[in-house]
């Protein structure tokens, strides 16, 4: 968060709603980045943002606030149009230039809906196609669309998450001195706990931090979900279905163009809940599980993420696998990498990693890898989890472990991936912080050797016909969906 924030004179809030909406909106990084992606795709008819677009994302991030920022950027670029704001199903505001501002349906003021120098607002509800610039803001529930959304020059956005910084931004400027009823401070590491939880979200670590009801409500969740259903329920466009959606379980993976996601489960500590369950309730191993949604790419980012947890518990015990070291254009020999037992360590800031523990980041905002061990013999292993045969490594996240560490350490970057694209798993490139292949590659970066590193996938033949068990009983559940 750039601590910007737009406050509203004394006495003065938001729609005239102070609890609903207050008197300030804090500034994120991304309102600025989506209001430039917006402008830039609505210059002509052949723009995808031309006649409009959605702006939806996880549930409790505060798209409504960006709405209410946008409505602010809106009235001082375009003096002269006309703003409606939708606020409910029969509820609209209308402001004029001239600052008058009137309240009624929104079939009061088709005349400002049918110019298109006019701005139409809507925030959560069922949005109908007008001439006005419609910017429509929701959560991602196929109910609130029609086909306003699929005319030409309509588009979708997506707003990222927060991350840790954002939340600690906003708890020390807004929650930092709260108290609940019995007298429990909001102290940060009460942040923390609920992070680690709900992952980045004010809503759940923030706004409800103090409603027990609310943080009760994590444990049920987490019981009740059927991973098998959860995959099953995702639907042509990769929606998960039911509560785990509501932004508690499931959160909205965004890149840095804001037009692609991916869904993924909150935090890690879920995803690591999440497997306990399953594999408590079914006596399956995760492994299984992972394998036999192979075949549905609509799921891939739930399997990375089962992946990433169930390969990290493998390495964090230890035990002997098989390597491969990456070099360009070059085919290199199979080996075997003897990992010895650590204790698991969950870090925050770099300050609290531990020597010769598995170290591993609770957020990985602003870091290359999924976890790494140094020890004393001045070797930094590195370990990034994935399903991708495509995962470039950010330059600037490796520099500040290595700044951190001491410039001096023989870095290895392990790749660790499944069984079926190990022995092909290709030399990655070195990016940006925004993805782009580094073209002038520091120095240092002559001392890093990449390696790819197997996490055994197949299993014995029992655990195989459990996997062939559970593939057919999520085809079954395809099937039946799709009929």
């Amino acid at each position: 968060m750039n601590n910007l924030k737009l406050v509203l004179p004394k006495d003065t809030y938001f729609l005239g709603e102070k609890q609903k909406y207050g008197s300030i909106v804090y500034i994120r990084r991304c309102y600025l980045a989506l209001i430039e992606l917006i402008e830039e795709s609505r210059h002509g008819p052949n723009d995808p943002a031309y006649s409009g677009c959605t702006i939806t994302g996880t549930p409790g991030i505060g798209k409504t606030f960006f709405a209410l920022f946008l409505f602010f950027y809106i009235r001082n670029k375009y003096p002269s149009a006309t703003i409606i704001w939708r606020a409910d199903q029969a509820t609209c505001y209308q402001f004029s230039p001239d600052g008058k501002v009137k309240k009624g349906d929104r079939y009061q003021f088709q005349n400002a809906l049918h110019d298109r120098n006019n701005f139409y607002l809507v925030d959560a509800q069922v949005l109908e196609e007008q001439k006005a610039y419609m910017l429509h803001f929701t959560s991602p529930k196929k109910e609130r669309s029609n086909e306003a959304v699929k005319s030409p020059g309509f588009t979708t956005y997506f707003m990222p998450i927060w991350d840790q910084e954002e939340i600690f931004t906003l708890w020390s400027e807004v929650f930092k001195d709260k108290k609940d009823s019995s007298g429990q401070e909001f102290s940060l590491q009460v942040v923390k706990d609920l992070l680690n939880k709900w992952g980045p979200i004010p809503r759940s670590v923030l706004a409800k931090w103090n409603d027990t009801t609310y943080q009760n409500q994590y444990i049920g969740l987490v019981e009740k979900v059927d991973l098998e259903k959860c995959m099953d329920s995702i639907n042509h466009d990769g929606m998960p279905k039911g509560d785990s959606i509501s932004g508690k379980l499931i959160h909205l993976d965004v890149d840095s163009s804001f037009t692609n996601m991916k869904y993924r489960f909150a935090t890690n500590e879920l995803a690591s809940n999440l497997i306990d369950e399953y594999e408590s309730k079914t006596r399956n191993s995760i492994r299984n599980f992972i394998v036999c949604g192979r075949d549905f790419p609509e799921t891939a980012s739930f399997r990375g993420h089962l992946f990433e947890d169930y390969s990290h518990r493998k390495l964090c015990k230890g035990g002997s696998f098989k390597v491969r070291c990456l070099m360009e254009n070059v085919v290199t020999e199979i080996t075997e990498k003897d990992i010895i037992e650590r204790k698991n360590s969950i870090y925050t800031t770099l300050e609290d990693i531990r020597e010769d523990c598995y170290n591993r980041p609770k957020s990985k905002s602003n870091i290359s890898v999924d976890s790494f061990v140094y020890k004393d013999d001045n070797t930094l292993d590195l370990y990034q989890i994935t399903i991708s045969t495509n995962h470039g490594i950010k330059v600037h996240g490796l520099r500040e472990i290595r700044n951190f560490l001491g410039k001096h350490r023989v870095i290895n970057v392990y790749f660790v991936v499944p069984s079926m694209i190990f022995k092909s798993y290709p030399f990655q490139d070195y990016q940006t912080v925004r993805g782009k292949k580094m073209k002038k590659l520091p120095k240092w970066i002559d001392n890093i050797t990449q390696y790819a590193l197997e996490i055994d996938m197949q299993g014995s033949e029992q655990c195989k016909r459990r996997a062939d068990s559970v593939d057919l009983s999520i085809k079954k559940a395809k099937y039946n969906s799709n009929n």
